[in-house]
């Protein structure tokens, strides 16, 4: 492995591990954007799930079960169901139009919020809505480690504060994470070369979510609603100019 190589996983697995630390999600979101300069799709996603296992672990153990709550239970079901045709998309479909699509419907979205701060809905919790959520959720998890961005899209729009969301997507995120992961490994995803590669993404990964979880603590509710707000777009525009550029 090249000097190069090295300093990319490095940099991935530290910057999507902090990002997930402070958000509950994001880890696939930052990392791809950096791996995807030096792996194939299949690898980065396969790295980017393992270190969002990582991080979802570590959270759970440093700050306890206070970050898990059944009001995630809908979504899980759903994105249980989704992952199978997830992963389906990254083996055998070309993921063009659905990258392109939800990309710029999350670019759209948060455009239109930080317009109009003022116009955001508070929806109430509907288990079939949550669980047609995960569903999608799961599918872009499967196909591409990214199950965090449609729930954060849900929860602004039903106005969930910090302490929720945050709780809400380390379940959600935790749970469908590790089931894609075991997916991505009984579908040959999750290669041997894969395996050497996570194992030194884990340092960094370690230390990425305990800066994120200390970040998590110093933020208010506007701080952390602007921050998800530009983690959306960006990963808006992280599905869209790949898929366009290459």
């Amino acid at each position: 492995m090249s000097l190069t190589v090295l300093v990319f996983l490095a940099l991935g697995a530290f910057a999507g591990s902090c990002v997930n630390g402070l958000a509950g999600f994001g880890t696939a979101i930052v990392a791809l954007s950096i791996w995807l300069h030096v792996f194939d799709p299949a690898t980065a996603t396969a790295l980017a799930v393992t270190c969002a296992v990582i991080g979802h672990g570590l959270a759970v153990i440093r700050r306890g079960f206070d970050f898990l709550t059944v009001d995630a239970v809908p979504l899980i079901i759903g994105g249980l169901l989704g992952i199978p045709l997830g992963v389906y998309l990254l083996l055998y479909l070309d993921p063009f139009y659905v990258k392109v699509g939800a990309g710029l419907l999350l670019m759209a979205y948060v455009g239109i919020n930080l317009a109009r701060p003022s116009q955001v809905v508070a929806v109430p919790h509907r288990r079939l809505a949550d669980g047609s959520v995960g569903f999608l959720s799961g599918i872009l998890g499967g196909f591409a480690g990214l199950s965090g961005v449609i729930p954060s899209f849900w929860g602004n729009f039903c106005g969930w504060g910090k302490l929720e969301q945050r709780r809400i997507y380390q379940t959600f995120n935790g749970t469908i994470l590790t089931a894609t992961l075991i997916a991505h490994v009984w579908n040959g995803v999750f290669t041997t070369e894969n395996l050497w590669l996570a194992l030194l993404c884990v340092p960094f990964a370690v230390v990425g979510t305990s800066v994120g979880l200390r970040l998590f603590d110093k933020v208010d509710e506007a701080q952390f609603r602007l921050f998800m707000h530009l983690l959306l777009f960006f990963s808006g525009l992280m599905l869209v100019l790949p898929a366009v550029v290459l």
